[in-house]
């Protein structure tokens, strides 16, 4: 079963390498270049991830002593991830005389160890521009069977504690306004819809969000682009309104992303490029139910909040056939927060405030070398 998943992988990334060069060999038949109708963005990645589920550094212990097994269903806390991408685009002038397109995606996350961590994303997305500097957009996106981890189901003091997998499927729905208020400054509005489904054991963590966002784009100057965006976000979890034995996983959060891209003046051919952004997000957890006896699972939600970091460093150039060739490294860091009422003997929670956020907290680091083509 292993050599055929790495064999599936092996042939789905020559197959990507093709329609990524293949096209780009052939000779030119017209000199002159001809309205495009349809276009054609191809990428391939190659994704190496120290720690696939974000686990935190106690449960990374937990998982190389194998004490508790059954909460752990990967080979490996890292793997590497191969990525196609495919995104066909129509475009063509419409109401007004304005352009329009119309683009369908396709992503695929291919986890080389850990099977179970495979998943696929679809998308759709409708832009229309009102004016020469406007437009609109409404995109719909689609995750189906996307695993989770696996997560604790019930136990007691006279069986071992019982973990299942937690898989849930998301939609999406976005609507977005952009306006180019300058040749330089760009800005964009956008509201988000999120449903996200598990299945039935974690059902108490179905979610409904809603979102808004606004960014900023400045060409400062020719060789420099800077961008920022702050988002806010409001979700409602099913187990707010269930038994008080369930935790809630409402939320409440708020980002903010500030990034700066430099386009080089050295080997012009190559149209080199560096970037970086920093990204802090704060999430304020809503749970108003408090941990009871023999149930200290409510210890990790109520009165916590979480302050995620998230730095990017990365470059890109064009190199022969037309391709891109871009290498990015992310760094995200979580650090929890909950009540110092811990340890408490009234509600059977023997752990220190500082254990409980120990086992929230993680941090993860990634890099992608990815190839890509527009035709």
């Amino acid at each position: 079963m292993k050599l055929r998943r790495y064999s599936n992988i092996i042939i789905l990334a020559f197959l990507f390498m093709a329609v990524l060069i293949s096209p780009a060999i052939a000779k030119k038949k017209h000199a002159k270049a001809q309205p495009k109708y349809f276009i054609l963005d191809v990428s391939l990645g190659l994704t190496y991830d120290d720690n696939i589920l974000r686990y935190s550094d106690a449960d990374l212990d937990l998982y190389g002593s194998d004490i508790q097994p059954a909460k752990f269903a990967i080979e490996s806390e890292n793997d590497w991830i191969v990525t196609p991408q495919i995104r066909p685009r129509l475009e063509h002038r419409f109401i007004g005389g304005q352009q329009a397109s119309l683009t369908l995606g396709y992503d695929y996350f291919g986890y080389i160890k850990n099977d179970i961590r495979r998943y696929s994303r679809f998308s759709i997305s409708a832009q229309h521009y009102f004016s020469k500097k406007g437009y609109a957009q409404l995109s719909y996106g689609y995750i189906p069977k996307y695993y989770y981890r696996n997560l604790y189901y019930g136990g007691d003091s006279l069986a071992a504690d019982l973990y299942l997998p937690a898989k849930f499927s998301k939609n999406t729905l976005r609507a977005e306004v952009g306006y180019d208020f300058t040749k330089e400054i760009k800005g964009s509005v956008s509201y988000q819809y999120l449903k996200k489904s598990y299945n039935h054991e974690f059902n108490y963590r179905d979610l409904s969000l809603n979102g808004f966002a606004v960014d900023g784009v400045w060409r400062a100057m020719k060789i420099l682009k800077v961008w920022a965006g702050y988002n806010y976000e409001n979700a409602k979890a099913k187990g707010a309104d269930m038994a008080d034995t369930l935790p809630d996983y409402s939320y409440i959060a708020w980002d903010v992303t500030a990034g700066v891209r430099h386009y080089m003046n050295i080997w012009p051919q190559l149209k080199p490029e560096v970037y970086t952004s920093v990204q802090f997000r704060h999430t304020t957890y809503q749970s108003s139910k408090v941990p009871r006896l023999f149930n200290t699972v409510h210890a990790y939600q109520y009165g916590r909040s979480d302050n995620n970091y998230q730095l990017r460093l990365g470059a890109a150039c064009q190199i022969p056939y037309k391709l891109r060739l871009e290498l990015d490294y992310t760094f995200s860091l979580k650090r929890a927060s909950l009540p110092d009422i811990y340890p408490n003997p009234f509600w059977n929670i023997t752990q220190s405030t500082n254990e409980l956020e120990r086992k929230l907290n993680y941090s993860a680091n990634t890099i992608t070398l990815r190839v890509s083509r527009q035709f």
